[in-house]
């Protein structure tokens, strides 16, 4: 039996630049990732639960954050015009964060792998690149960046992507916040 051979071409795709495939691809290998169950029984941790609604076209949308820390709850959000859905979810995170009144190890709950990938793995290199990026582009949203990695020094902050389809009931709910908020 004769082997056919294929002629393969490779071609570098810039990854979450709106390539369609490309963001399958990698939506299709981020869904084989194990998830860590999310620590929502922490009874000494206050929980944050962040969410936005954007709308692409007009360039509007909503913020929320939902903290928990045992029985008490508190909610905040904010509509802002002319700004993107990662600028959003940034600016949760840190409402959320300024909203802190006593150190507590703090859980965050956000739908957003830029929002945890910033905060967890390129925050410090920013601040070492002097707030570049490794192409030597000034960092996008840097000045809510600033207040995160200020905030992440303040506090011990585990981030936790949710899974969409596997949300906790309190990410629901901050989801809704926001909806209203945009309107």
């Amino acid at each position: 039996m004769q082997q056919r051979r294929h002629q393969v071409k490779w071609h570098w795709v810039k990854g979450h630049a709106n390539n369609q495939w490309n963001e399958r691809a990698d939506r299709l290998a981020a869904g084989q990732i194990p998830r860590q169950p999310l620590p929502l029984d922490d009874t000494v941790a206050l929980h944050i639960f962040t969410a936005v609604s954007y709308a692409g076209k007009t360039r509007h949308g909503a913020w929320a954050a939902l903290l928990r820390y045992g029985d008490h709850v508190k909610s905040l959000s904010g509509r802002v015009n002319e700004t993107s859905s990662n600028r959003l979810h940034i600016q949760a995170a840190v409402a959320g964060l300024e909203a802190v009144k006593r150190p507590l190890p703090i859980h965050i709950y956000t739908t957003s792998d830029y929002l945890k990938d910033g905060a967890t793995r390129w925050v410090k290199g920013w601040v070492a690149q002097n707030w570049q990026t490794k192409e030597g582009k000034p960092v996008s949203h840097r000045d809510l960046w600033e207040i995160v990695s200020q905030l992440c020094q303040q506090y011990h902050i585990k981030w936790h992507v949710v899974d969409k389809e596997a949300a906790p009931t309190e990410m629901t709910q901050v989801k809704q916040l926001a909806q209203e908020a945009a309107r």
